[in-house]
């Protein structure tokens, strides 16, 4: 490891307790502004990148050769990450109408791949600023980010999420072109039962309607 390897990890590890504590405010303040039954939620969490993760991220290289990252503590903008699992791809605007009147938005991505093998990153992707009133006692701190990623899946794009990057990204492991076959099979699968899921759900509600 470099020394500026090295002393990135070292500021970046002193500021992980505060890091934390900040995103488990973020979390506690994403939950008060949403509905209170939290109607067709499964789960709502958060995690704060570990430091090799953070590391492996603030030295990622474009196609150049050049880093990605100048200032990588101030840059990367899923240090602290949240993510909201909804049963129906209807419930993503549902919820979506919520946090942006609670949160400045600084971006919004609707991740859509063209390719099915990479139906988890499907969702809804912001990176929105923490309110003011969480960030007060850390405004004495620059390096404290003033913003957070939120994601927002469905059941079987957060599944598929989870899997995926457990099997697929394992270090050492050699995938085989039957592995990737496998698993593009799998994606499309799932891309289609949430389809299905969701048009079921809908012709449901419209009969009952009735």
């Amino acid at each position: 490891m470099s020394n500026k390897e090295e002393k990135l990890r070292e500021i970046y590890s002193s500021l992980l307790p505060y890091l934390e504590k900040l995103a488990d405010s973020t979390y506690e303040n994403l939950k008060e502004i949403l509905p209170s039954d939290l109607k067709n939620i499964d789960r709502i969490s958060y995690r704060v990148k570990d430091e090799d993760s953070f590391l492996q991220k603030a030295f990622r290289k474009k196609d150049n050769g050049d880093l990605k990252y100048s200032e990588p503590i101030y840059e990367i903008q899923d240090i602290i990450g949240l993510r909201l699992v909804v049963f129906y791809k209807q419930d993503v605007e549902y919820y979506v109408k919520f946090i942006l009147n609670a949160y400045r938005e600084i971006e919004d991505q609707v991740i859509v791949p063209d390719d099915e093998r990479k139906f988890g990153y499907e969702g809804r992707h912001f990176i929105l600023s923490i309110p003011p009133q969480l960030m007060g006692p850390y405004r004495v701190n620059e390096s404290i980010p003033k913003f957070f990623e939120l994601q927002i899946k469905t059941l079987y794009q957060h599944a598929w999420s989870e899997s995926n990057h457990d099997l697929i990204y394992t270090p050492q492991v050699n995938i085989t072109p039957q592995m990737q076959r496998s698993m593009a099979f799998i994606a499309a699968q799932s891309w289609g039962a949430d389809k299905i899921l969701s048009e079921l759900y809908d012709e449901i509600k419209k009969n009952h309607r009735n």
